[in-house]
């Protein structure tokens, strides 16, 4: 059956990485709650380069988890970092679905690789990303910065990490975009969020770790480092302020 052009904008696609040596895998999922069975045609491509092409899913009535059956194997990935400590490389992934033959919608995300801990020594608490320790300069900036202004205010003050409050999709995801684009590592505030909403985020490569204020969280996801809110502020070497003349604090 030719599925109905209104089922296309219900699909998700979630995308789980694995990383052994200098490979990565990526396995990307159709996310649908469809209304009806039909069958989707999609191929999966990583900056403009088809890795996966026609992959035939057959979708049932109700909730739909489908994974695609070949995985995108790529030898030493270019690697996310905060502007402090390297380059904040990304991939495209785009999927591609197919109606009578031809394109006919697509979904592009933005993704990167990287690697958080927190390590703990005594009263001390520090975020390691990649394997190197970032000495985290706060500044606090809202959904309408441009990827221009932080790049140019970032690099000047030399802020690399802020908290974004997850609760609030439209406004996180506009401010996530900046920081993946830019290199600001983020402490994604998870309070007032559900676990489906953390993984409409976790794509992310700048979340490097989740927080919340102690027991106002319902979930906790393995990929990510958790500490309260109150500890995240002890991450903090500074807190930068960028008035209309510039300076810091």
């Amino acid at each position: 059956m030719i599925p109905d052009d209104k089922i296309y904008e219900k699909i998700r696609i979630l995308h789980h990485f694995r990383q052994e040596g200098n490979l990565l895998e990526i396995t990307p999922s159709v996310v649908l709650d469809a209304p009806e069975s039909t069958t989707l045609i999609a191929s999966f491509f990583v900056d403009s380069f088809e890795m996966i092409e026609s992959a035939r899913f057959s979708v049932e009535k109700g909730a739909n988890t489908l994974a695609f059956r070949q995985k995108v194997k790529i030898i030493n990935p270019l690697i996310w970092n905060p502007h402090t400590l390297g380059e904040p490389a990304l991939y495209e992934l785009k999927t591609v679905f197919y109606k009578n033959g031809a394109a006919h919608f697509l979904i592009i995300q933005m993704a990167g690789l990287r690697q958080a801990q927190i390590v703990k020594n005594g009263e001390n608490i520090s975020l390691y990303i990649n394997g190197k320790e970032l000495l985290c300069h706060y500044h606090d900036f809202s959904e309408t910065a441009s990827v221009a202004e932080i790049m140019r205010l970032s690099r000047k003050y030399g802020f690399n990490f802020t908290i974004v409050k997850g609760s609030d999709l439209c406004c996180a995801e506009k401010i996530l975009e900046v920081c993946d684009r830019t290199g600001i590592a983020v402490a994604l505030d998870i309070s007032g969020m559900d676990r489906r909403m953390g993984e409409e985020l976790s794509l992310h490569p700048s979340i490097c770790l989740h927080t919340a204020p102690e027991g106002e969280f319902s979930f906790v996801m393995p990929d990510f480092p958790f500490l309260t809110l109150d500890k995240v502020k002890n991450l903090l070497v500074r807190k930068i302020f960028t008035g209309e003349n510039g300076g810091e604090e």
